[in-house]
This record gives structure tokens, C-alpha cells and sequence, in this order.
């Protein structure tokens, strides 16, 4: 009994977003995240650095967008919060890997699955096809919407 009043009751105001904006990830840590196999040509700026593409660059080069779909224990406990996550798309435009960077555990695998099934215009440069780095920013959030939430990057229940 003390286990599900926990679970029900205590739990979700443990677990609510802060409402603060996140602290921004530096680049080079970002840069080590990435798992997948980099051999592929990248999206570089002059100094061969990966240029990170952020959440709306990404949305507006998707030919498919797949918001996630939160487990239905995170629904009932109302969890709320942001998940960021780093990808590599290949030259098709296809999500080569993901990787979380941050957010709520229990957010954190639906965020991952949806980044997957992301498409992608390719991206040219200098005559080239080239695979890029980008960053997406799920949102998850219970009860009233603040604005109109994005069908590809928020989640609302």
C-alpha cells in the first residue's frame, strides 16, 4: 500500500520539470555522444567541426517527423520535462544512430524510438551528399498547453 501511494501520489511532484530553461550542452560534449560509426562525410564548419543542426533546423529538413509515445505509466503519473537527443542522419536521410543526452528516465526511451523513424530531405554541400549531426528536444507535459504544442516535437495528454 505504501508502495502505490508513493508511486501515485508522491512520485509525480518529485519528478516535475522545474519550469527552468536547461542548461545548454557544450558542443564538445555533445561531439562524444555520438556512437555511430563517423566515417561517413559530415557536415562540417571550416575548422572540420560537425555542424549541429538544433530541433527546428531538424523539423524543417524532416520529410517525416514521429512524435513519441509516452508508456502509459508515465501518463498516469503525470511525469513532465524535456528529453534532448543527439542524432546522425545518413546521406539517404535515414537516422544512422541516437543518443540520449538528458531528460527523465521514464521519457527517455520513447523519445529514443521516435528519433529513429525520423526521414530527411539529404544534405548538399559543394556538390556533395553529406550525412550531419543534429539535436532534437522532445517535449512531454500533462494538463493544459501553454501554446499550441508542436505534432512532431510535443507530447500533451
Amino acid at each position: 500500500m505504501f508502495l502505490l501511494i508513493v508511486m501515485f501520489f508522491l512520485l509525480p511532484l518529485a519528478i516535475q520539470d522545474t519550469g527552468k530553461k536547461p542548461v545548454p550542452v557544450p558542443e564538445d560534449t555533445i561531439a562524444r555522444w555520438i556512437l555511430c560509426d563517423t566515417k561517413l562525410p559530415l557536415y562540417l564548419d571550416k575548422e572540420s567541426k560537425p555542424i549541429w543542426l538544433d530541433s527546428q533546423q531538424l523539423k524543417n529538413r524532416a520529410t517525416h517527423c514521429e512524435p513519441p509515445k509516452p508508456l502509459p505509466l508515465v501518463q498516469r503519473i503525470q511525469v513532465n520535462g524535456n528529453v534532448l537527443v543527439a542524432i546522425l542522419v545518413n546521406q539517404s536521410g535515414n537516422v544512422e544512430c541516437v543518443k540520449v543526452i538528458s531528460g527523465h528516465p521514464l521519457l527517455t526511451s520513447s523519445a529514443a524510438e521516435a528519433a529513429k523513424d525520423w526521414k530527411f530531405k539529404p544534405l548538399n554541400a559543394n556538390g556533395k551528399t553529406l550525412a550531419f549531426c543534429g539535436l532534437l528536444r522532445f517535449h512531454f507535459q500533462t494538463g493544459e498547453a501553454d501554446h499550441k504544442p508542436d505534432p512532431c516535437l510535443c507530447v500533451h495528454w
